[in-house]
């Protein structure tokens, strides 16, 4: 049996691309020990400490039941309830000056929705109880204190109505109250 044997070209060709992944290769390695690592750290721009607080107030219609009309933060009757006012506060108090920027609103979400083991909303309206309410301040702290007043006997007339022309079938109501907040704080630090 005879050898082959490669001609010259062939073994300059192999030759030369050996050399070029080998240059390639330690470039690589030369780029990834000269440029450093990016390391990201987090960093406190503004320390702080919140407080949010929501309470409410029941107001029943005249009754023979309750001698009070006012039912601050209790259990109430439905059929009972004319309406019902909800107070909501929030601070903000920080280690130093800020400028404090932002806008809260308040909206009730009526649903209804079927019973059983699967719940599943056949109607909803949202309700704006609070427009929004832009805010401006420059302190170490802010206080925003709103009540909001919730038409609790007219949401269940509303469902009543539905459920009537709906005819019938097995559902429940909902009242859902938000409130939402959102801001920006600026200080020397950064936002």
């Amino acid at each position: 049996m005879k050898k082959k044997h490669l001609k010259k070209e062939v073994w300059l060709i192999v030759a030369a691309l050996l050399v070029v992944l080998a240059a390639g290769s330690g470039t690589g390695l030369a780029w990834s020990l000269w440029v450093p690592v990016e390391e990201t750290k987090g960093i406190d721009v503004y320390a702080y400490t919140q407080q949010v607080k929501v309470d409410y107030h029941v107001h029943l219609f005249p009754n023979n039941l309750f001698e009070e009309v006012q039912m601050p933060g209790r259990a109430y009757l439905s059929e009972l309830t004319e309406k019902i006012e909800a107070e909501f506060m929030y601070q903000i108090e920080g280690d130093g000056l800020a400028h404090f920027t932002g806008m809260y609103s308040a909206v009730a979400l009526l649903t209804i929705t079927t019973t059983g083991d699967e719940k599943h909303t056949v109607w909803e309206r949202v309700f704006e109880l609070l427009p929004p309410q832009e805010f401006c301040s420059e302190s170490n702290h802010l206080i925003i204190e709103e009540t909001v007043t919730i038409p609790f006997a007219e949401y269940r007339r509303l469902v009543h109505q539905v459920m009537d022309q709906a005819g019938s079938f097995s559902a429940e109501s909902n009242l859902r109250v938000e409130f939402d907040l959102s801001m920006e704080v600026q200080s020397e630090s950064g936002t």
